[in-house]
């Protein structure tokens, strides 16, 4: 007991000792700023014409802009952003109608900067506006695209800096977090008065036959993906679909895993994974349900990934929750009968 102590100890201060890094990479220089203005269009015009923000950057460097007018039904105008330097030049400029973007990283002295969102009402504007900013503008019939109207519009503008040395230690560093935790878990859920800490030879048996089947559901389920590719592929982005696939494949795994008792080994708490696995659950599905309440679940008429990863995988593990219990009641069943 004491030995297992001391390393959870160990993990704990070396997760310590990690985040501190981290804290150090983290780019510290960044600005973030939220509009929510309500555009009224009326007679190819827009009022108001266009929304200003003077950001200063303190400390010359790498940065990164970022603007996002994505999560709004689409206007009836297209939006036009450009950012300039003090001496009047434009360092930076995109327009559509709904946008989210990250610029490459560039070099911006210290300053005073003018963040600068114009309402294009009109093709001719569109174009005119691209031409005077130099950018490439859509091509095709825009005409149906603007309208009379009042649109209230959220806009997101982040300006941060960019080291890609900090970037990848920053990552290295939320990588071995996630490690150091795996570890802890796993400590915590170890038996440290078990008599065995391996597989029976029943167990594994058992688990060569449960990871046959999920590879074959994944097969299976990759064919029907491949037959059917002109129609799902119009329903929700890859990444879904990929996601499903392995979520099937895992629940078959799993399935026979569990009500085989071919899971746990035998110096691993149950409980404790049980508990695991329900917090697990209530945290991915509350966050799916926070996308779908927000929207996110679908973008340009697609099931999105990041809108219902979150939930894919909280029905899985629920799913794992839901066969433990099954499994605790046969248990508790074969001991009274």
């Amino acid at each position: 007991m004491k030995k297992k102590t001391g390393v959870i100890i160990g993990l704990l201060i070396a997760a310590a000792v990690v985040f501190m890094i981290m804290a150090v990479a983290v780019p510290k220089h960044s600005f973030r700023t939220n509009f929510n203005p309500v555009i009224t269009v009326e007679n190819g015009k827009a009022a108001p014409e266009f929304l200003q923000s003077v950001m200063e950057i303190g400390k010359g460097g790498r940065y990164v802009i970022t603007a996002d007018w994505y999560e709004n039904e689409m206007p009836g105008f297209m939006t036009g952003f450009s950012m300039t330097d003090e001496a009047g030049n434009v360092i930076y400029s995109i327009a559509g109608g709904r946008l989210k973007f990250d610029s490459m990283p560039m070099d911006l002295a210290g300053g005073r900067y003018v963040c600068r969102f114009d309402y294009l009402c009109s093709e001719a504007d569109y174009k005119a506006y691209a031409q005077a900013h130099q950018i490439s503008a859509e091509t095709g019939e825009l005409g149906g695209l603007f309208r009379d109207g009042a649109f209230e519009m959220h806009y997101v503008l982040k300006i941060y800096e960019s080291d890609r040395w900090k970037d990848i230690a920053v990552i290295a560093c939320g990588l071995v977090l996630g490690l150091i935790l795996a570890a802890i878990i796993l400590m915590l859920a170890r038996k440290s008065d078990a008599k065995t800490t391996h597989y029976d030879e029943r167990q594994i048996a058992v688990q060569g036959k449960s990871y046959k089947l999920g590879f074959f559901t994944m097969i299976a389920y990759a064919v029907l993906m491949m037959a059917f590719s002109s129609y799902v592929g119009e329903l929700a982005e890859i990444g879904v679909l990929l996601l499903i696939g392995i979520i099937l494949g895992a629940a078959v795994t799993i399935t026979g895993l569990i009500l085989q008792d071919a899971y746990f080994r035998l110096d691993e708490n149950r409980r404790f994974y049980g508990a695991f696995f329900i917090v697990i659950t209530v945290f991915n599905l509350g966050m799916g349900i926070v996308n779908i309440i927000r929207g996110n679940a679908a973008m340009n008429g697609k099931i999105s990934f990041t809108g219902t990863a979150n939930l894919l995988l909280g029905i899985l593990s629920g799913y794992v929750v839901l066969l433990l219990l099954i499994k605790y009641i046969r248990d508790k069943k074969e001991e009274t009968a």
